[in-house]
C-alpha cells in the first residue's frame, strides 16, 4: 500500500493546524512497524529545498532495522540535458510522468529494495 501526502509540505494552514498535523503524522508513522520503505518524492528542480532536507531528517529518525528511505526526483523531463547527466551521476532515481522506462526504473527500485529483486 502508499500513503501519498500531497502537497503536505506546501499546504497553506495556519501554525496550529501545521502543528496538529505533524503530530498526528508523527504518531501515525511511529506506531506502524509494517512500513518498509518510504519514498520521498523530490522536485528535480529544486533539489537542495529546506523543506526536502527537513523531510528526510524526520523520516530518518522514523526508520527501523527493516525499512529504508528511497528518495526519488520527479518532473525530470523538465531538466536540460547537463542537469539530467548532473542527477544520474549521482545515482539517482529521475522519473518523468509520461516516460515508460523512469516509470519502470522506480518500480524496479521499489521491488529490489523491498525484496531484493
Amino acid at each position: 500500500r502508499f500513503i501519498d501526502f500531497p502537497g503536505f509540505g506546501y499546504a497553506k494552514v495556519s501554525k496550529e493546524e501545521r502543528n496538529l498535523w505533524d503530530k498526528n503524522l508523527s504518531e501515525f508513522l511511529k506506531n506502524r512497524d509494517s512500513i518498509k520503505l518510504f519514498i520521498h518524492l523530490i522536485d528535480s528542480r529544486h533539489t537542495n529545498l529546506a523543506i526536502d532536507n527537513e523531510i528526510r531528517i524526520f523520516i530518518n529518525s522514523l526508520l527501523k532495522s527493516d525499512s529504508k528511505i528511497l528518495s526519488v526526483f520527479t518532473k525530470c523531463d523538465k531538466l536540460n540535458k547537463n542537469e539530467l547527466i548532473k542527477l544520474k551521476k549521482a545515482d539517482s532515481i529521475c522519473i518523468s510522468y509520461n516516460d515508460k522506462q523512469s516509470i519502470e526504473s522506480l518500480r524496479f527500485s521499489i521491488l529490489n529494495h523491498l525484496y531484493g529483486v
